[in-house]
């Protein structure tokens, strides 16, 4: 299957006691998915009815609201502290219908020791309403959407997008290496490696992608490049029983 995203938010915070915010704004979001291949489970699934219309584009917007709590001691790449948001989007059809999606997530970092670092992850999320399937391909966030359950974004050696429904929860826990700097062209640069666990699973009366049927997960490794002190290039290469060895490039650590 193919997918195409777009859209839009915006979002002001107010802080309301040291480390705890209030987030407020709006989003909009216009998704589309055609099976191009007859051959996929999309495809079939698309034929047989079983998600009619999914390859209908459609664009929701609506107001954001959500609650942030951080005391990460540096954004780029924590080494102490905890994140947990709680967000709520209430999203409007353009073609009729709205649905509101509820996205609970918290992240812990812990460094045992100065070079070493301890990072997880566990997210769910509840879509109440008239949700269609090409609107699910998006996981909330206050920072931005992201895409899954499986990708680079929330189960690596999983296939992108891979598992759709309603309820859904996914978890990621990595192992972070810190190795020794060096000077390149007149600016600092130190190299990393992790390992890391992924697995998530969705639960949907409606069966997209094999529905309530289990856990899918990945397991792997990954290298850094830290370009001064806010840029990082990362490559990780997963493992998954479901689609094999995959390889992530991208900027960042996944959370």
């Amino acid at each position: 299957s193919a997918s195409a995203r777009s859209g839009a938010a915006f979002a002001l915070q107010w802080a309301l006691l040291p480390r705890r915010r209030l987030l407020a704004g709006a989003a909009a979001r216009r998704n589309a998915a055609a099976g191009r291949d007859a051959s996929t489970l999309f495809a079939q699934d698309l034929g047989a009815g079983v998600i009619g219309g999914a390859d209908a584009p459609t664009t929701a917007l609506g107001p954001r609201l959500g609650l942030v709590y951080d005391t990460r001691d540096a954004e780029r790449d924590p080494r102490r502290g905890v994140w947990l948001e709680a967000l709520a989007w209430e999203g409007m059809l353009l073609s009729g219908g709205d649905f509101t999606r509820f996205t609970t997530t918290l992240r812990g970092y812990a460094s045992p020791l100065p070079w070493l670092t301890f990072a997880a992850r566990v997210l769910g999320e509840r879509w109440r309403g008239d949700a269609p399937l090409t609107q699910l391909a998006d996981i909330g966030s206050s920072f931005q959407d992201f895409t899954g359950i499986g990708g680079a974004e929330s189960v690596r050696g999983v296939l992108r997008s891979r598992y759709l429904g309603r309820t859904r929860a996914l978890g990621n826990v990595e192992l972070r290496w810190r190795g020794p700097g060096f000077h390149w062209l007149g600016a600092p640069w130190q190299v990393g490696a992790v390992g890391f666990v992924d697995a998530g699973r969705v639960w949907d009366e409606r069966a997209f992608g094999d529905g309530p049927a289990g856990l899918h997960w990945g397991k792997g490794a990954g290298l850094r490049l830290a370009w001064g002190a806010s840029f990082i290039i990362a490559a990780d290469f997963a493992y998954g029983p479901e689609a094999g060895l995959q390889t992530y490039l991208k900027l960042g650590h996944m959370f």
